[in-house]
């Protein structure tokens, strides 16, 4: 647990819940030159822009400039966040200095706004740039130019900018965006899953629940947003499963898919990869790339709804199909 990073839940200050193992992945990128951009994807609320945002803190105080960017965010004032902090005086002389609207999306820019900053502070030990959920905001018909365009940015502006260690780390939810970049060699693609048990107890002892966290882990296979949801609802897990059942019931329907062909699903994840590939476009399933996991992947488990080769993203999604 690292208490010098805290986030706010339910107005509460928590602290960062370890992720060692995902940390001392990203750290290893930054302190080298690493040619080419990191997409990270994983399950909805899993905590990537809270890993990330601790990454941006974390390293600025360990001699890099890091540039977190939120890409849903259209108010540049609240979009970007920089470590360690530069002078607002200076911030807003670069972004003044770019030719681009910045009224909209930011992160459509990521490149020039890093190049901005970078000229104007005292070359650090490297330079890390996060662009979060970037593939919503400049959409899924974008998401390869996008990133064809950062590795490139990459390739040509570190050495001619005299930056040594530069690494630009991108974020998803998204099922087809992460389908498109997995055909691609200018990307390194790596899941990161749930909150590890560890991390998901010390996140959990901090709310004070009247469940255990053990109780609350199998509910939730460690996903913190579920947690929160739950927490939100007087702790009542019963009330929020229902909740999601009447979600999915509405997102499914659409898509026509036999209520049987989902419970199969429920019961084993792989037993049907073309269902369960439209399920995780609903945010529902995810395909598991074990080999590419940033901490250790998740083990098999049909009570918590993970195969071999697809998982439900929570065991409470796996629940609320068994009882469509």
């Amino acid at each position: 647990m690292d208490c010098r990073f805290r986030v706010g839940v339910l107005g509460r200050s928590i602290c960062f819940s370890d992720r060692e193992l995902e940390v001392a992945a990203i750290e290893g990128m930054a302190r080298g030159y690493h040619p080419f951009p990191v997409a990270i994807y994983g399950p909805e609320g899993c905590g990537k822009t809270t890993l990330t945002r601790y990454l941006v803190h974390r390293l600025g105080n360990e001699g890099y400039l890091a540039i977190y960017l939120d890409a849903l965010t259209e108010v540049p004032g609240k979009a970007l966040e920089l470590s360690p902090p530069i002078p607002q005086h200076v911030v807003e002389d670069a972004l003044r200095s770019l030719s681009v609207p910045l009224s909209g999306v930011i992160a459509r820019y990521a490149a020039r706004v890093a190049e901005a900053l970078w000229r104007r502070v005292k070359m650090r030990r490297g330079v890390v740039v996060v662009v979060d959920d970037v593939y919503r905001a400049v959409g899924l018909g974008a998401a390869e130019r996008y990133t064809k365009a950062l590795y490139e940015w990459v390739s040509r502006s570190a050495p001619r900018h005299g930056v040594k260690n530069l690494l630009v780390l991108l974020t998803t939810s998204e099922g087809v965006s992460k389908r498109l970049l997995a055909r691609h060699s200018y990307v390194e693609l790596y899941m990161l899953w749930n909150l590890p048990e560890k991390g998901f107890e010390e996140f959990v002892e901090q709310l004070n629940p009247p469940h255990s966290p053990s109780d609350l882990y199998t509910a939730t296979g460690g996903n913190p947003r579920i947690l929160i949801e739950i927490a939100r609802h007087g702790w009542d897990h019963e009330r929020v499963r229902r909740m999601y059942r009447d979600r999915i019931r509405s997102a499914i329907r659409s898509l026509g898919i036999p209520r049987e062909k989902l419970r199969e699903l429920a019961r084993d994840p792989d037993a049907d990869p073309e269902t369960a590939a439209k399920l995780e476009e609903l945010g529902l399933m995810i395909e598991l790339m074990r080999s590419s996991a940033l901490g250790e992947a998740p083990n098999p488990d049909p009570d918590l709804g993970i195969g071999t080769e697809w998982a439900w993203q929570t065991p409470l999604f796996r629940t609320a199909v068994l009882e469509l």
